[in-house]
């Protein structure tokens, strides 16, 4: 017996010892929430963006009829505007929208422009920009932050230059490159169903993500952790860095993308699976995985999104630019946080797109500490 009584506090200090794993939020869904999309003219068919506004009214934009959709706060339908066209308050692709007191802007990628409406829809005004604006967002001050990207491309990867502008509610340009970063992106070149050809990202490629709250714009480049901190005149107000040990992309991360490709295109005219594998197997892929996928708001901070996540999200939580960060493991990913509401997109039982509304326990330092 004396093999056993000495393994028994061998075992106990191990099992003692052992790291825990990070505290987990649980996120719980509103119950009945629904967007009422279920007539004619209401369906989500292309959601691209979403934002809310102070009253929980939901604004989205949809590049399937080209409008914008407004939802009150418990998903009754109320009005949509827009339409395709080149005309005042129309849309060829209204890719991202944000909400800042009295006004609505809408990023249009394909028209390259920023257009001003009243929440009620009204046209107000339009600015070309020149090149595509792929996100906006609103301070609480009324200064807007938009995303615009250039790309060139090479025989082997696709460069691109992408710069956040910051203007004033009237949209007027008061700092014209708040953040820049060239970048020699992992891209592949396809045609779509209109036989126009796009730009792609591949999984794991680098690139610039950010997010605007609590009065603060967090943006960094993914290869790293290293996120810039600016407060609303585009001043610098701190950095976050953390640590990070790079992490190599999965095996069967270029299989898995080149069979979701075939499948995508299969069917189309002229289709052949062994001339595209043969043709995607020489596309040059992340050999890295980014630091972090995506910050999106927690609160009045933030939730840094880590890429080593299997059934819940790993996230970094920071409350603001000084703090360290705590680790979490969220159980829900979600794309983003409103009112200390979080929304996720979804595709419903008919092929259109819903969202789901959540909530989790109160974003104060005491629920994010430790």
């Amino acid at each position: 017996m004396k093999p056993a009584v000495l393994f028994l506090p061998l075992l106990l200090l191990l099992c003692c010892s052992q790291t825990p794993g990070p505290e987990r939020i649980l996120f719980t869904p509103v119950p009945g929430f629904s967007l009422q999309t279920a007539d004619s003219g209401m369906e989500l068919i292309s959601l691209q963006d979403f934002a809310v506004s102070g009253d929980h009214s939901i604004y989205c934009a949809d590049s399937g009829d080209k409008t914008i959709k407004v939802f009150a706060s418990d998903g009754r339908f109320i009005r949509r505007f827009g339409g395709e066209g080149q005309g005042p308050g129309e849309f060829l692709f209204p890719a991202s929208l944000t909400v800042s007191h009295e006004y609505l802007y809408v990023a249009d990628a394909a028209r390259r422009s920023i257009s001003q409406f009243t929440l009620t829809g009204d046209f107000i005004r339009s600015v070309d920009i020149g090149s595509p604006v792929t996100q906006i967002e609103a301070f609480p001050s009324h200064a807007v932050v938009a995303e615009i990207t250039s790309f060139s491309l090479s025989e082997q990867t696709g460069g691109s230059r992408t710069i956040l502008r910051l203007f004033s509610d009237d949209l007027s340009i008061i700092t014209g490159e708040l953040v820049s970063h060239s970048v020699e992106h992992y891209t592949w070149v396809t045609a779509n169903d209109a036989g126009v050809s796009v730009t792609q990202l591949l999984p794991y490629a680098p690139r610039i993500v950010w997010t605007i709250s609590g009065g603060k714009l967090y943006a960094g480049y993914n290869d790293r952790y290293c996120i810039s901190v600016f407060d609303s005149s585009g001043t610098p107000a701190g950095q976050i860095i953390r640590a990070t040990v790079p992490q190599r992309v999965p095996a069967r991360a270029r299989s898995e993308w080149i069979a979701a490709r075939l499948e995508l295109l299969e069917g189309r005219p002229g289709f052949s699976p062994d001339v595209l594998r043969n043709s995607l197997a020489d596309v040059p892929f992340p050999r890295t995985m980014p630091a972090f996928t995506a910050i999106v708001r927690y609160g009045d901070g933030i939730a840094v999104l880590l890429p080593d996540h299997e059934e819940d999200t790993a996230a970094v939580i920071h409350r603001a630019a000084a703090d360290a960060g705590r680790h979490k493991a969220l159980s829900i990913t979600y794309d983003d946080c409103f009112k200390e509401r979080f929304y996720r997109v979804i595709s419903d039982s008919s092929g259109y797109q819903q969202l789901e509304v959540w909530t989790a326990p109160p974003c104060t330092p005491a629920a994010v500490s430790g």
